[in-house]
């Protein structure tokens, strides 16, 4: 993936995608027909992509400081 070198309200952007996905992961789960293990298991990949990318962004506010636009 690379560095990667966005203006906060990209991040905004990226961040609110993953949290979509971890509500539809959710939802899935909910409603779930047939593997209840697999939708659980999406569920909980999906909410460790939103914790670690709010953790990303928390930290590169940290070391940047004041970020440009």
């Amino acid at each position: 993936m690379g560095i990667q070198d966005n203006i906060p309200p990209i991040w905004a952007l990226i961040l609110n995608e993953e949290v979509g996905e971890l509500n539809r992961a959710i939802l899935q789960q909910w409603r779930c027909i047939g593997d209840y293990r697999k939708y659980r298991q999406n569920t909980r990949e999906e909410a460790i992509q939103v914790v670690t990318l709010a953790l990303k962004i928390a930290e590169m506010c940290e070391e940047e400081g004041d970020i440009e636009y």
